[in-house]
């Protein structure tokens, strides 16, 4: 599957009309006639079927736009928790800060071992 930021298609919304899937009165599809690979109409689909296909391809640009608004908040949310656990469980992480820190806490581990 292709990320909308590097696809292209029509903006929605998509409208279905009659059996046409149409965005500003240009007829991006026809789904009221299922094709098989021979050519045959009706190909084992009944009206309702491919009613619930188109219905389903009428759905696209909100279902992408709705994919990349989750994709953000997932983002959003990773970063959250990133910087939370970053400051109450200090390196513990793969950073090269997080290294650096656990390095840090050896040697302060190691020097203190060393007092007693």
């Amino acid at each position: 599957m292709t990320d909308s930021t590097s696809s292209k298609h029509t903006p929605g919304p998509w409208e279905l009309c009659g059996g046409n899937i149409e965005a500003r009165g240009v007829r991006l599809a026809v789904v009221d006639r299922p094709v098989d690979d021979a050519g045959n109409e009706n190909a084992g689909l009944d009206w309702d079927e491919a009613l619930g296909n188109a219905t389903l391809i009428r759905s696209l640009p909100e279902l992408i736009a709705e994919r990349d608004a989750l994709r953000a908040d997932n983002a959003r949310l990773i970063a959250a928790l990133r910087k939370y656990h970053s400051e109450h469980f200090p390196g513990t992480g793969t950073t090269p800060e997080a290294i650096a820190d656990r390095e840090l806490y050896a040697q302060a581990r190691a020097a203190l071992a060393g007092r007693e």
